[in-house]
């Protein structure tokens, strides 16, 4: 009886040292996480963020809007386009809308548009185009004149620095 509780009080020190160790090594570890917002990670070149719509290329054929799997918040669904038969006998496009609180990034869009005019940006940030998104849902239905202002997303970086640090972002920037 005696030993088997020796046995056990030694097991458990032996698995309190193994805890504690691991515990020691991540803490004197160099850092790992990303310190948001005041650090930036650069993204992976093929990195897909919030969608990107080219009018000009625009067709309106509807097939994003049909291919989407998800009802919008206060749309009928997550794309919505509005057109009107033009003098040249070819459908115009008035409006476009992307209800981004509703979007789940399936892309399923992009790859039937078959002009790319909807293409996947670099932005992950949608709430940054405006401030008040954060506290209004319906903000987050972005129209053309919204999408135009979008900023494109650059192809920078290579896979093998993907997701390296980047500098800290300035003071002014940062909230703290």
């Amino acid at each position: 009886m005696m030993t088997r509780i020796v046995q056990e009080i030694g097991y458990a020190l032996i698995s309190f040292a193994k805890g504690m160790s691991i515990t020691f090594r991540q803490m004197f570890r160099p850092k790992q996480t990303v310190q948001y917002p005041r650090e930036e990670l650069q993204l992976a070149p093929n990195f897909r963020g919030a969608l990107n719509f080219e009018e000009e290329r625009c067709i309106v054929c509807e097939l994003c809007e049909k291919v989407c799997p998800v009802p919008g918040s206060r749309t009928e669904w997550t794309i919505e386009m509005f057109w009107h038969i033009g003098e040249n006998k070819k459908r115009a496009l008035d409006e476009f809308y992307i209800d981004y609180s509703t979007c789940i990034n399936c892309y399923l869009c992009v790859e039937v548009c078959p002009t790319d005019a909807l293409t996947p940006g670099q932005l992950f940030e949608i709430a940054e185009m405006d401030k008040m998104a954060a506290y209004d849902r319906s903000r987050l239905i972005f129209g053309k004149d919204q999408l135009r202002q979008m900023p494109r997303g650059k192809l920078i970086g290579d896979l093998a620095k993907a997701h390296d640090h980047i500098k800290a972002r300035p003071a002014a920037q940062s909230e703290e």
